[in-house]
């Protein structure tokens, strides 16, 4: 039987946004494994054997660099590849695309697929450790991904023409995907909520890079004019990004009534039901699947100008795009939708039009599938 195996930085992200592709792989007659590194939520590896696929957790730290510690972690790596012997490996975001393509280089894997899922903190902050961080990493990709017969995915146009700059592949072994699709059953699309005053919700990890703050900033503007709105947040802080934002920042809004801070939330349609208006104001995304999501729900967006949240929008149709770190924009564009709700409902029908024809789940996963056959047969 044929060997894929997964390669993922942290077992909650595999099994939040590629557990279906897992599946869907199984199903087809793969022997599916999932390497991932773990501790930082809940035990996940009920939910890998559930699903039926070989769990191998890993010490893979998603941030920084410590050359003993990353050592090992590549040494590991080869010992499993060569353990498994796979006939592919999916490596997803930078490091484990770094460290997998080592170890796959030197294990013999026939099928490498690299998949830079964003091009991340790294590439879309301005601090000082991501300035010094982009060219090792650029280095090290341009390095490692052209070696032997490895292909590329990425989210959106805009990644793969930076990605074929920085690594030096050529255009045809570089493939956008659209992540890992919708499922147009479990996002439905609902009547906005007769809720008053109206809320605007942002789903998504609690980052810096995420635009919360300028989401924040736009609303007390807006309340400031008198324009009454509920801003929900629904996600998680993440410590081990440098970006994330402190809890107890977020408790501080929260308390003073700038924020309804939900945290991590499971029923995300239920989030949408509960929303008027979907809002993602990223510096930098892979592609915002938070957005996609709302467009499933018949919630009309606003996004910034952005890679990965540009290709989710069609301006002026499905939604709104703003420039990125302009609070001033920002709240201009939430005002104008709460203040007319027929376009918000015409543009949510066609945000859910959008959806389906463009991230229907099925067509997705059916084109990674394909990508797996036509590297399998070329070996």
């Amino acid at each position: 039987m044929t060997k894929v195996v997964y390669l993922c930085g942290a077992d909650w992200y595999f099994a939040l946004h590629f557990l279906e592709l897992a599946r869907t792989v199984q199903a087809a007659g793969f022997e599916v494994h999932v390497i991932a590194g773990v501790g930082e939520r809940e035990d996940f590896s009920a939910v890998f054997a559930e699903a039926g696929v070989h769990f191998h957790p890993i010490h893979l730290s998603r941030t920084g660099l410590t050359p003993l510690r990353d050592l090992a972690t590549i040494a590991r790596l080869l010992s499993l590849y060569r353990e498994i012997r796979p006939d592919l490996v999916h490596h997803i975001a930078i490091k484990p695309v770094l460290y997998g393509q080592i170890a796959a280089l030197l294990a013999g894997v026939p099928v490498r697929i690299n998949a830079l899922t964003g091009l991340g903190y790294v590439y879309a902050s301005q601090r000082l450790k991501a300035r010094v961080l982009r060219p090792l990493v650029s280095l090290g990709l341009r390095l490692l991904l052209p070696r032997g017969r490895a292909r590329l995915i990425v989210l959106n146009e805009d990644d793969a023409a930076d990605l074929a700059a920085i690594t030096g592949l050529c255009p045809e072994r570089i493939v956008v995907i659209p992540g890992t699709g919708i499922d147009l059953v479990e996002f439905q699309p609902s009547d906005e909520p007769a809720e008053v005053p109206p809320v605007v919700a942002m789903v998504g990890r609690m980052l810096t890079d995420k635009g919360v703050h300028e989401l924040v900033s736009a609303v007390e503007r807006l309340r400031a004019a008198g324009q009454a709105v509920i801003l929900r947040l629904v996600g998680a802080p993440d410590p081990k990004n440098p970006a994330s934002i402190d809890a107890d920042q977020l408790a501080a809004w929260a308390d003073a009534g700038t924020i309804d801070y939900r945290g991590f939330v499971r029923d995300i349609p239920a989030v949408w039901r509960e929303a008027h208006v979907a809002v993602l104001p990223s510096y930098r995304e892979g592609l915002g699947m938070s957005l996609i999501e709302a467009a499933a729900c018949g919630r009309p967006l606003i996004a910034t100008d952005v890679a990965g949240c540009r290709q989710a929008v069609v301006d002026g149709v499905t939604g709104m795009l703003v420039p990125a770190r302009d609070s001033v924009a920002l709240a201009t564009a939430i005002e104008a939708l709460l203040a007319d709700p027929e376009r918000r409902r015409a543009m949510g029908v066609a945000a859910r039009a959008d959806a389906e024809k463009r991230f229907d789940k099925a067509i997705v996963l059916e084109r990674t599938l394909a990508l797996y056959r036509d590297s399998l047969a070329l070996t």
